[in-house]
């Protein structure tokens, strides 16, 4: 989530038309039958777990995401779908892997380096709403789900998804800054339903495949003078490391097999140490991806199970900024005496110090109301993985997405409590588990395992924060700025 999202989601939301009755059909379905889940709560054990789901494929691997950055975990991945690839295809066996990824306006970190050496590589990929930021309303619509998905249409599929996207910092690998996340990986019929969505936004009108490469500068030339050589030089510099980064990012004689070593031997620390889940009667929701279609599944869903708590509300949330008919709920909530409690990021576990300070300024409000608060500092040793270098203040701030209601329904996946994705200017999607107390209580025990590293915020006591520096000071106008509107939002 970047700062666009408080600020800028006005024009969204005023730009938005009403779903006609033709267009109310959204993404929800039950699953009934019982089936067997595991809650991935560790970044080493989500990307071994995905590169393995890979190695495991047999017909097919589809992956939707918001971010995949060429970093050590991004080129991990890709190059793992690209040995891949290359081996079922020898063997002359039919195999298809698609990529669909969210196409950041302000420019993708996978570009059209990285696209184009994709579909060499026998790779498909799309890019999600690759609108100009001159269509500002159009373009604040993003793609947030996360979607890890293989052999959907066999009936054996396997699915993972939840908050995490495709970068160092997702998977405990960032020297700096990190993120805690939740993911829920299973198989089965919640698999084969994931892949009619991924192919209902695979094909829908709103992607579009990469562009060509960019032409390389021409070479100087004679009558070029000094600074004219200089600079087409560095152009053609540039244009060829770029190529080269994409080439060496995925290609099989790079594989970074010693990182995959040190991930594996981490996350099966973590494997063995959680355990499988029964559960029945699986709630699948996602939106569509209609950009200008305000009817949310994700965000009423959510919302109808707050309104109907009896006892008791609890998330896990990085981005808490309610607004409006929302925010009044839970205040109605807490006014009814029902128990509110939030884990969240104080500015210790985080770098993003605008949505954070959003988010306080928010959580405190529920807070002196007579929520229950506590925020993360950002430390958590036990995610290292050994062998990675890491800073002395290394962080780890949450990032999950995941909500339990009376103690017996749980909510896993992408959707924030904030109006990007309650209000649907995201698309999301989520994994609900209703009336299992069983769960909600498995669930509950991770969240307060996770909370050993928070403190109970004190509206009384004074913030246990971390200096203001100069960047930051400079952020309070847009702060403010964004509290000016919040009415709009």
């Amino acid at each position: 989530m970047k700062f666009g999202g408080v600020l800028l989601s006005i024009l969204f939301l005023q730009t938005q038309t009403k779903a006609g009755s033709s267009e109310r059909e959204v993404f929800r379905t039950e699953i009934v039958p019982t089936q067997q889940i595991r809650v991935i709560e560790h970044g080493s054990q989500s990307l071994s777990e995905r590169i393995a789901m890979i190695q495991r494929a047999q017909k097919s691997v589809q992956i939707e995401a918001t971010y995949w950055d060429p970093d050590q975990s991004g080129c991990l991945i890709l190059g793992a779908l690209v040995k891949k690839t290359q081996a079922m295809r020898k063997n002359g066996s039919s195999f298809q892997v698609k990529i669909l990824l969210d196409y950041d306006p302000m420019g993708p970190h996978i570009d059209e380096f990285y696209a184009n050496e994709v579909k060499q590589q026998g790779i498909e990929f799309k890019y999600y709403n690759p609108s100009e930021m001159l269509n500002l309303s159009k373009s604040l619509h993003r793609n947030h789900k996360k979607i890890f998905l293989i052999d959907a249409e066999t009936g054996r599929g396997e699915f993972i998804i939840g908050g995490r996207n495709h970068t160092d910092a997702y998977f405990d690998l960032s020297a700096k800054n990190n993120f805690l996340d939740r993911d829920v990986w299973g198989r089965g019929e919640t698999a084969a339903k994931l892949g009619r969505i991924f192919n209902a936004d695979w094909n829908s009108n709103i992607v579009a495949g990469p562009g060509p490469l960019p032409p390389i500068a021409a070479p100087p030339s004679v009558d070029d003078s000094l600074s004219q050589r200089s600079r087409k030089m560095a152009m053609r510099s540039d244009w060829e490391q770029k190529q080269k980064n994409a080439v060496r990012c995925m290609r099989p004689e790079f594989y970074n097999q010693n990182l995959q070593n040190l991930v594996d031997r981490k996350a099966a620390v973590w494997k063995a140490n959680s355990s499988l889940q029964s559960v029945a009667n699986v709630l699948l929701i996602s939106d569509q991806p209609n950009w200008n279609q305000s009817l949310s599944p994700i965000g009423s869903e959510l919302m109808n199970y707050v309104k109907q708590a009896r006892s008791s509300v609890l998330m896990e949330n990085p981005y808490f900024i309610p607004m409006d008919e929302n925010l009044q709920t839970l205040k109605n909530l807490i006014k009814s005496r029902k128990q509110f409690s939030l884990l969240g990021n104080s500015r210790r576990a985080t770098p993003e110090f605008i949505n954070n300070s959003m988010a306080l300024y928010r959580a405190k409000e529920i807070s002196n109301m007579g929520g229950e608060v506590l925020l993360l500092l950002g430390q958590s040793d036990s995610e290292k993985i050994p062998g990675i270098a890491y800073y002395r203040d290394v962080r780890w701030g949450t990032h999950a997405k995941t909500m339990i209601v009376d103690a017996k329904t749980t909510y896993i996946g992408s959707g924030n409590f904030d109006s990007r994705s309650l209000n649907r200017i995201n698309a999301e999607i989520g994994l609900i588990v209703p009336n299992n107390p069983q769960f909600a209580k498995y669930v509950f025990s991770l969240i307060v395992n996770r909370a050993k590293g928070a403190y109970i915020y004190d509206r009384n006591a004074p913030d246990q924060e971390q200096p203001r520096s100069l960047s930051n000071l400079l952020a309070y106008p847009f702060i403010g700025i964004a509290k000016l509107f919040e009415h709009q939002m």
